[in-house]
Parts: structure tokens; C-alpha cells; sequence
């Protein structure tokens, strides 16, 4: 362990803390945060925490490029301390900066506020100039970029973009565990300002924004740091996403009040605005998360305090693979990054996918199975295999074009999601799924016709017979 970080983590059996923070005062602060705001102003913030709302606006090609064409402006007018690495940037042969799907990452983080939007993306680009140094400047920053001892931090799994969104189809960042204290502050920075860059590289998470789950270790005391705080604000400040909503899981004891002072602290006000305090049990606070819309069986740490690796493994991976596609791509014209493989589906893809129950109640899926649920009758009552696949297209339809999802489809090999966009593929897959769902409804009527016919006999031990269970739900698997 390192000078600095012995200084900022002991353990709560055997250390006194310091009481460089008033944790009172700083309660008493993000409780009062709501209080300044309108009416208005919490109520839409309320529902966006709650996944009800998105604050994020319609989009046209013409909104976009008139917002383009105002950024643009702002940019050349404002004058903050942050701004000389932009500045530099200008006088650098190659720079991304300057590119619209760039800029418009950071109106959408700000609603397309201009002002704030413009501030967000100089303090972001003074961070990756500090951070990763000029070369920051002239490309998107990769996983290449972090050194050994940054991938080792990255490899401890305390930070982890997790591989699912929330039911609103929002991603979801967890730092969990000890926070890899053990690891330089920078190092730390780093590796979150990596993930949060590689976050934003979806439209989708661009608009609807990113959830923060914060979970400690129960005996994870952290001392106050001031440089945490500074270095921890700026950052945030300069994230490419929108917070928008943080979560923070605690026992209830002193030391969690202390880290919830410290984080507390390090966010944004209006990350502070957003916080959401779970306490008690792991039980009691999986099932306060749940009420959130968050599905909390991939959260990256199991009860005992050993750390879920094997989605950021493969996550690690599937960047390895995006970041040469986006190499290539940014020789093109227009210098957008095209990418053919899918990190995570988004809200309204079907998901093709066996043995991870996860995707079964991702919203796309239980949209599907509506669908197919409610043309199930008309399905069956077809006369002719042409009016079966009338109804097969109508499906299709819906999600395709109505929806403007996709069909996904999980290739364990390579270890990513692929669109499926042949059309015949797709019907395929919908057809199978349908006769399928056929046999279950046949199997649940069988069983409940024949559960009711014998239902006042028991075996001879007194056990009642087994009853259909909903796991055996095929869902898009």
C-alpha cells in the first residue's frame, strides 16, 4: 500500500477517525439541496431518478445543428481557466474536438443548456490534457492509454460499468468494495474518466444519462482527504454524461456517514441533488435498489466482499476490439466512429440470449413477449402459413420500425451482441420463438387442467405436486 493511500483507508476495528469533515454539517447541506429548488424543478428531477422521465429533449437535424452552431459560438467567447487545453488542441495537425459527435455528447449531458454544455466540454478536455497528456488531444483516449499499474487498478473490479441497463435503459456505473484505495488517487481518476468516455460512446446513454451505484465494504473507513474532494469535483464536472442519479448503500454506522461526507463532498450539486441513501442489511438494500428499477444480481461484489470479475473481463475485451474500429473510422470524413458490435443493448433490442435470466426482464424482451402474447390468439386461429407470417412481419414491425429497436443476438465466441439484419435471420428467430410460446401455453393448460382433476389428492409423504415455474420461461434465450 502506498504512503498516500495508508493515510486515507484503515480499517473501522482498529483506527479513530479524524474529524476533519463536520458529517453533520454536510447532512444537513444535502438534505437542504432539494429545498432550493421550484416545484417544478424537483419534480422533474424526482421522475428522472425514478427512470419515469427523460429530461433530455426531442431531437430533429435541425436542433442539432442549430445547437451545434451555438456551442460552436459559446465556445469561442467563454473564458475559463480550464479552456487552454482546448485552446491547444486547435494548434495540434489532428484533434477530435472539433467534431460534432464529440460536441454533441456534451449537450446532451446538459440538455443542450449551451453555457453548461460549453463548460462541461472544456473541463473535459483539460482533464484528459492532465491526465493522459496530448495525445488526449489528438485521438479519444483508449484502454491502451493507462499504464500497467492503471489496468492493474482498473482489474480490481471496484469500477465497473455493468453490462445491463436499468429499466428505464439507463447504464449503470458501480464503485464498490474498497474503492481500490490502494492505488494512487490519480490512478483512480483515471481509470473512472476512462469508463465514463467509453460510456458515452452510445447515443442511447448519451440521452438518458448514467446511474452511479455506490457501495463500500461495511468495515471500509476512508480519512478525510482534500485532494479527493478537489480532484473528485473536477472530474464529475467534466464527465462526457449526465449524472442521473447516484446511489449510495451503506451499514448503518458512523464510518458510512464519514464516506457518505467524503463522496458527498467530491460530487457535483447536482449530483448531490440526485443522491439517494440506501441503508441496512445487503437484503434490505437490494430490495430498496429493486424499487429503482436496478437489477441487482450483477452487482460487481457478492455478500462475503469478493469481486465479480468476469463481465469486466469480457467488457475490457470488447473495448480492445471497438477502440481499433474507431482508429479506422476516424480516418473517414466526417471522423464519427462506426462500430458493428454491441457492448450493450439498448432499451427497446430484443435480446437473443440463453442461460443469463438477466435478459429476461430487460424491457425490450417483455415488450416482445407482449407482443407475441397479444397476437397469440390470432396466431393460432390462422388458416395459412402467409397469414402466420403476416402476423410474424406485424411483430417485427412494431419493434423495428415503432419501437426503433433491433433483434441482438449473443455471440458466446466472441463474446458480444451482433444485430441481426437479415430479414429472413429475424423472422427465423421470431417464428421459433412463437412455436415455442405455443408449447408452453399448451403445457401450463395441460398441467393446470390436470392439477384441478386430481387437486384434492396428495402424495403419500404429503407433498403437493410441483408447480409449473415461471424460470422455465424460454424468454429470448
Amino acid at each position: 500500500m502506498t504512503s498516500a493511500s495508508s493515510r486515507e483507508v484503515h480499517s473501522a476495528s482498529n483506527c479513530q477517525i479524524e474529524n476533519d469533515i463536520d458529517v453533520d454539517a454536510v447532512d444537513r447541506m444535502l438534505s437542504g439541496l432539494m429545498n432550493q429548488m421550484s416545484f417544478e424543478e424537483r419534480n422533474a428531477m424526482q421522475e428522472e431518478i425514478h427512470g419515469v422521465k427523460n429530461l433530455c429533449p426531442d431531437e430533429t437535424p435541425d436542433k442539432i445543428q442549430i445547437s451545434l452552431k451555438e456551442l460552436s459560438d459559446e465556445l469561442a467567447r467563454i473564458s475559463i481557466p480550464e479552456k487552454d487545453a482546448f485552446n491547444e488542441a486547435q494548434t495540434l495537425p489532428t484533434t477530435y474536438v472539433n467534431q460534432e459527435w464529440f460536441q454533441l455528447r456534451f449537450l446532451r449531458a446538459e440538455v443542450y443548456d449551451i453555457t453548461k454544455a460549453a463548460k462541461r466540454l472544456l473541463r473535459f478536455v483539460d482533464l484528459v490534457k492532465k491526465y493522459f497528456g496530448v495525445v488526449g488531444l489528438q485521438r479519444p483516449i483508449q484502454l491502451s492509454d493507462l499504464s500497467v499499474l492503471e489496468r492493474k487498478c482498473l482489474g480490481t473490479g471496484c469500477h465497473q460499468l455493468l453490462p445491463y441497463r436499468d429499466r428505464s435503459g439507463r447504464r449503470i456505473f458501480a464503485a464498490v468494495g474498497n474503492f481500490a484505495v490502494d492505488f494512487p488517487l490519480e490512478a483512480r481518476m483515471k481509470v473512472v474518466l476512462y469508463i465514463m468516455w467509453a460510456a458515452s460512446d452510445d447515443i442511447e446513454t448519451q440521452r438518458r444519462g448514467i446511474l452511479v451505484i455506490i457501495w463500500p465494504n461495511p468495515d471500509l473507513v476512508i480519512i478525510p482527504d482534500y485532494n479527493l474532494h478537489v480532484a473528485g469535483r473536477k472530474c464529475v464536472d467534466g464527465y462526457p454524461l449526465r449524472g442521473c442519479a447516484l446511489h449510495m448503500c451503506f451499514a448503518e454506522n458512523f464510518a458510512s456517514r464519514m464516506i457518505k461526507a467524503q463522496i458527498g463532498l467530491a460530487m457535483s450539486e447536482q449530483m448531490q441533488q440526485r443522491l439517494k441513501i440506501h441503508l441496512g442489511t445487503r437484503t434490505e438494500i437490494e430490495y430498496s435498489l429493486q424499487s429503482f428499477g436496478i437489477y441487482v444480481d450483477q452487482i460487481p461484489v457478492t455478500e462475503s466482499g469478493k469481486m465479480k470479475l468476469q463481465n469486466l473481463h469480457q467488457w475490457m475485451k470488447v473495448r480492445k476490439v471497438l477502440e481499433k474500429q474507431q482508429l479506422t473510422s476516424l480516418s473517414h470524413p466526417d471522423g464519427e466512429p462506426r462500430q458493428s458490435i454491441i457492448e450493450c443493448p439498448g432499451l427497446q433490442d430484443v435480446i437473443f440470449r440463453s442461460g443469463n435470466k438477466v435478459y429476461m426482464f430487460h424491457p425490450g424482451n417483455l415488450l416482445f413477449r407482449n407482443l407475441v402474447e397479444a397476437n397469440f390468439e390470432e396466431h393460432e386461429n390462422a388458416q395459412t402459413q402467409s397469414e402466420k407470417a403476416d402476423i410474424t412481419r406485424r411483430v417485427i414491425k412494431e419493434i423495428l420500425v415503432e419501437r426503433r429497436g433491433r433483434f441482438v443476438v449473443w455471440d458466446k465466441g466472441a463474446g458480444w451482441y451482433t444485430e441481426l439484419t437479415n430479414e429472413s435471420q429475424i423472422r427465423e428467430k421470431v417464428a421459433v420463438y412463437i412455436r415455442e410460446f405455443k408449447k408452453r401455453i399448451r403445457a401450463m393448460d395441460n398441467r393446470q387442467v390436470s392439477e384441478s382433476s386430481t387437486e384434492k389428492f396428495q402424495l403419500h409423504n404429503g407433498n403437493k405436486r410441483r408447480r409449473f415455474s415461471q424460470d422455465d420461461n424460454i424468454c429470448c434465450a
